[in-house]
């Protein structure tokens, strides 16, 4: 499900998760566990990977219709917490996006220090709207925090994909690579971090975290609520079926 590797100071997460590392309550929650393991570990940075030709085409949509609200209620909650620890997590991240990166699979690596995207096809994009459910707030702002305003809009309402060079336009990456050298960029820049004094980076990330962070409490009162609402209801889950029996 996670693959771990080693390499030097920095520790490799890979996602292996069916065909296209789709995110269900199963996998958010070994990644959590993971991360929360790697807190206390020697390491000084992380990469997010994944394998195949997806980095994550985002929630497993098939188990959201057969679990039905209470699935739902459960998968919301290790997707929030997980964002959140990613987020506030010490040490260096780096995800590394080595196809396509889809609604979740988009979001994920936006809560990371760092974005690296293959030059490969891959297409990246939160089509959170298409599928007929709202974004929680701890997945929409950081989302907000990356991209540059000219392509907030298109891509949250209208969900757009973007290749790889327009997601370097629009701030969803910061660079791009071959395929070839995506690992070894990665693991480049994950050590290149890892030689900043570990108390050092904690504190820095602290402070350049701690405007998004507040904004993520104060609008979740607000709005999530709402957001609840509209995921858990019959028609959400209505039109969630019919987007599976559309499009999967």
């Amino acid at each position: 499900m996670i693959d771990r590797e080693t390499a030097g100071n920095v520790e490799v997460l890979r996602l292996r998760h069916g065909k296209v590392n789709s995110l269900d309550t199963e996998l958010l929650q070994a990644l959590d566990d993971q991360l929360v393991a790697l807190e206390e570990g020697p390491w000084r940075a992380v990469v997010l990977t994944g394998e195949g030709r997806a980095f994550s085409a985002g929630l497993d949509l098939q188990a959201i219709v057969d679990g039905g609200a209470d699935y739902v209620r459960s998968l919301l909650e290790v997707l929030t917490r997980l964002l959140l620890r990613l987020l506030r997590f010490p040490r260096p991240t780096v995800a590394a996006i080595n196809g396509h990166a889809i609604a979740g699979g988009c979001i994920l690596p936006c809560t990371c220090d760092a974005r690296l995207m293959a030059s490969s096809g891959g297409r990246i994009g939160v089509t959170e709207l298409l599928v007929g459910v709202p974004f929680p707030t701890a997945a929409l702002e950081p989302v907000r925090e990356v991209v540059d305003g000219r392509y907030l809009r298109r891509l949250v309402y209208e969900s757009s994909l973007l290749s790889a060079e327009e997601a370097l336009d629009a701030g969803l990456v910061d660079e791009v690579l071959p395929p070839d050298d995506l690992d070894r960029r990665s693991l480049e820049l994950g050590e290149r971090l890892a030689r900043i004094r570990p108390p050092v980076f904690a504190m820095t990330k602290r402070q350049l975290t701690a405007p998004l962070l507040a904004r993520i409490e104060r609008l979740t009162a607000l709005h999530e609520s709402a957001a609840e609402e509209l995921w858990f209801g019959e028609e959400a889950l209505d039109t969630i079926r019919r987007f599976v029996a559309e499009n999967l």
